[in-house]
């Protein structure tokens, strides 16, 4: 099942272009968000945008560990992926109990996030890990959140297997369907207290 997240504002505002330019939104230091595929027309359109095996993927369940039943109840652990995107050092996150899962785009434009526990030396570079944002899209009929990097939306483009698409910045491929992030709020709460929503997300080690 998919939710669209009715996000708040700080304002009302009057909008006079026909093509509005994208308002980045920094009401919040960071947001915890599932997100998935905006592309209008497409078969694509709402899918869920799945962390699998090292790299972001559309039309694959989640790889990742259950978490220690002594820590949170294994069983509310859903088929989605969460991130936690920082809009003060433009970063994301893999919203896991593990340490170094972060998310970061190669030189040749893949979306993908690193293994548990990746020692810091083996981390990509600041360049490759910041410059993601939170933005908010004012349209004549709706306005919804949206994740850029370094001001840029994103694409699918086919993998190996019939069905499934990698997550690429928009103009790395050709051949592939251009969408936006939805930036979907979302927070995993059992009796009051908010869990990340995995343990850890499966990814090949860092040799």
């Amino acid at each position: 099942m998919f939710f669209k997240a009715v996000l708040p504002l700080a304002g009302l505002l009057s909008i006079t272009s026909a093509t509005p330019a994208p308002i980045e939104s920094r009401q919040l230091n960071s947001y915890w968000l599932n997100p998935t595929v905006r592309a209008t027309n497409n078969t694509l359109n709402n899918a869920v945008i799945n962390a699998v095996n090292g790299s972001f993927v559309i039309g694959k369940e989640t790889t990742h560990s259950y978490c220690n039943v002594n820590i949170a109840p294994c069983d509310t652990l859903t088929n989605r992926t969460g991130i936690v995107l920082s809009n003060v050092n433009s970063t994301a996150r893999m919203d896991v109990y593990v340490p170094n899962q972060v998310a970061w785009v190669t030189d040749a434009g893949q979306l993908k996030y690193t293994g548990a526990y990746t020692p810091d030396e083996f981390l990509p570079t600041k360049t490759q890990q910041t410059g993601f944002f939170r933005i908010e899209r004012f349209l004549p009929q709706e306005t919804f959140a949206a994740v850029v990097y370094k001001g840029k939306s994103w694409q699918a483009c086919s993998a190996e297997d019939a069905g499934s698409y990698y997550v690429y910045l928009e103009g790395s491929k050709t051949g592939c369907v251009d969408f936006e992030m939805n930036a979907i709020a979302h927070f995993r709460v059992i009796n009051g207290t908010r869990f990340p929503e995995a343990f850890s997300y499966d990814a090949p080690p860092v040799i």
